[in-house]
């Protein structure tokens, strides 16, 4: 059988047209339903593995068709369409690598096995091969002129890391200073402090009567380090809960920092970009909580990818499912003694940090004018 890697990369030259088919070999356009690709007059399991690699790993035909499907798609696209199929999504190098692979035949790829330069392979033979044959023995003053030789490398050589590096972040951070600059007018100048709060990340919470922290205590908790109970904080602001909150927090991983977010109890007034900003989201471990979400956020298992899954309860309630099955962080509350909560909420705000550290996500950050 002829490799796939090729055969895939002969399609795309031709122009050739490329159809998944299902197990009983009908016509389906959805990778999940399919079990091979036909390309051409072939037809090969998606399962089959390539030349192209990952750590030494042969990744299979499905994730390299699927990321030729997405080549024109953005990073965050691509990595939450992968991640509904369960499918690896490639890096951003790798992914830019198989679009030049399968799009230049004359492409040389550093991710696909037994992959030789023919040219270099014969300049080094030929050289070592003279090395070998030739006995010339070399004067002194000829001997010390080696000893100063400087062995040049290609120019692509020196400026190739070896290290896979996302720059996702710095694309985006990069598309929103652009596109906000572009459409800023000069009459609109004292409306750019007001755009910026727009651009704050999110905190949701959980609108469930069981939940610890609510619209009436997040401020509280957060901010001064101290919990209030849901049922007393109601009481003591008398009154129904807004509908939006901001808060503040002095970063302590990045010092002259800080984070600024809006906090929200419903998504019922929630515009598509939002979503993009969406941050922490603080749960009960009801599934029920997730279902007016936009369609890719409804999934908790998908969402706690994407975004900080945070649960609050007494430290003498039991452990619950959601805590092991949904990737969350789990923040314990003493009933009577609030001289831990400063200790608890430092201890949140850290992981925090960390976490958008991890994920990139540093154009939260706002420096500190002084």
């Amino acid at each position: 059988m002829s490799d796939p890697l090729t055969l895939l990369s002969q399609a795309v030259a031709a122009s050739q047209p490329l159809q998944l088919l299902s197990e009983a070999e009908a016509p389906v356009d959805d990778i999940r339903d399919a079990t091979t690709l036909q390309i051409a007059e072939e037809r090969i399991a998606l399962d089959q593995k390539t030349r192209f690699e990952r750590s030494g790993e042969a990744l299979d035909l499905r994730t390299i068709y699927f990321a030729w499907l997405h080549k024109d798609a953005g990073s965050a696209d691509y990595i939450e369409a992968c991640s509904s199929r369960n499918i690896p999504n490639l890096s951003f190098l790798e992914k830019q690598d198989l679009i030049a692979l399968l799009t230049d035949a004359a492409h040389q790829s550093s991710f696909v096995a037994g992959n030789k330069r023919p040219a270099e392979d014969d300049a080094i033979a030929a050289e070592a091969k003279k090395q070998a044959t030739d006995k010339i023995v070399l004067s002194e003053e000829v001997a010390a002129m080696a000893k100063l030789e400087h062995h040049s490398k290609p120019f692509s050589a020196v400026l190739h890391g070896r290290k896979l590096v996302d720059f996702s972040s710095v694309q985006r951070e990069a598309r929103d200073f652009f596109l906000v600059k572009s459409k800023a007018e000069p009459a609109a100048a004292i409306a750019k402090p007001a755009k910026s709060r727009l651009r704050d990340p999110i905190i949701l919470l959980s609108p469930s009567a069981s939940s610890l922290i609510t619209m009436h205590n997040v401020k509280k908790f957060l901010e001064d380090g101290v919990f209030v109970p849901p049922e007393q904080a109601a009481r003591e602001t008398g009154g129904p809960a807004p509908e939006l909150l901001s808060l503040a927090y002095k970063s302590k991983l990045r010092p002259g920092y800080t984070l600024r977010f809006v906090v929200v109890e419903s998504t019922d007034k929630f515009k598509p970009e939002y979503w993009d900003r969406l941050l922490v989201v603080f749960t009960t471990g009801q599934a029920w909580q997730f279902k007016p979400y936009a369609q890719s956020f409804s999934d908790p298992r998908s969402l706690f990818q994407k975004c900080k899954g945070v649960l609050v309860k007494y430290s003498d309630d039991a452990a619950i499912p959601a805590e092991r099955d949904w990737n969350i962080q789990s923040i314990k509350v003493d009933r009577a003694r609030r001289y831990n909560d400063r200790v608890t909420v430092s201890a949140f705000w850290h992981s925090i940090e960390k976490w958008m550290e991890e994920k990139g996500k540093r154009d939260f950050y706002r420096h500190e004018r002084r």
